[in-house]
């Protein structure tokens, strides 16, 4: 018994279908990130309309916005542990005055 799952997905709509060989465990995250793909891709083809821009120019808008958000939040994860050190320091420094305070 294997322990990989075939499953086929559309990536754009109306299109062909992609045979996948993954663990049962990644299943509903690659159905759902194939989903936002293709919310994402209906979104594009609506704002720039259906027969203006080719399917690989809307996939292009696509891969740039995830690509954009999957950066922006690798900025935001590096920046997380300084904050959190300077917000401790700054923490420290409180409780040292109200100590003096009192």
């Amino acid at each position: 018994m294997s322990d990989k799952l075939l499953i086929n997905l559309e990536i754009i709509p109306g299109k062909k279908r992609f045979p996948l060989n993954i663990t049962p465990a990644k299943e509903p995250i690659v159905r759902e990130a194939a989903q936002f793909i293709r919310d994402k891709f209906n979104l594009y083809r609506r704002n720039f309309g259906i027969k203006e821009v080719s399917d690989l120019e809307i996939m292009s808008m696509v891969a740039l916005d995830i690509a954009s958000a999957k950066l922006i939040l690798e900025s935001q994860k590096e920046i997380y542990p300084i904050i959190k050190e300077r917000v401790g320091r700054l923490n420290e420094e409180l409780k040292e005055y109200l100590k003096v305070r009192k």
